[in-house]
């Protein structure tokens, strides 16, 4: 990217349209092969470092003067989320980049919440359906899907969204916030 920003503003490099704009456009296939490659490199790989709960983003610590493992800590984050999403029963729910979908299943089997994960990873979408099956969660009551944030069909509307690591990735997204009232990030 350096080398292109080098050449643009050298002059070596005549771009058809605004600059901006078209640094901003988006392919789905770049995406999606990015995903690929990087979160479907074998589930045993991802276990090793990230521990039984699968979880990929920071934990949260309940005492610095108490040793905690990082399974406590996972744990802890994902009551700290359910606290803040305040979910009640009947309502609809998706987890945008929802990894092994750890957190699709635990609102799913302990708020009776019709849960969606989506992830670009293959590998996380089998190992989170197989996490929810394993769960005793019902699959027409929670499911992973394997898919571009931007293809997720504007119905059924979702009482909740969330997101946990997704935006360090992509920046724009006001279609998140219109498919819902409730957004955390």
């Amino acid at each position: 990217m350096e080398i292109f920003f080098e050449n643009y503003f050298d002059s070596k490099i005549d771009l058809c349209g605004d600059a901006l704009e078209i640094l901003k456009a988006r392919h789905n296939w770049a995406s999606f092969e990015i995903g690929l490659d990087h979160y479907d490199r074998g589930d045993d790989f991802y276990e090793a470092f990230l521990g039984p709960t699968m979880v990929y983003t920071l934990g949260i610590i309940s005492d610095p003067n108490k040793s905690e493992t990082l399974e406590e800590i996972q744990n802890n984050k994902l009551k700290f989320v359910c606290e803040k999403m305040k979910f009640k029963s009947g309502e609809q729910y998706l987890d945008i980049g929802c990894g092994w979908s750890t957190l699709v299943t635990h609102v799913a089997k302990n708020y009776g919440i019709d849960s969606i994960g989506i992830t670009l990873g293959k590998n996380q979408t089998e190992f989170g359906n197989k996490r929810i099956k394993d769960y005793g969660v019902d699959s027409g009551q929670a499911r992973i899907v394997c898919m571009d944030y931007r293809d997720i069909p504007s119905r059924p509307k979702y009482n909740k969204i969330t997101t946990k690591l997704f935006f360090q990735f992509e920046t724009q997204c006001s279609d998140c916030r219109n498919m819902c009232g409730h957004f955390c990030f």
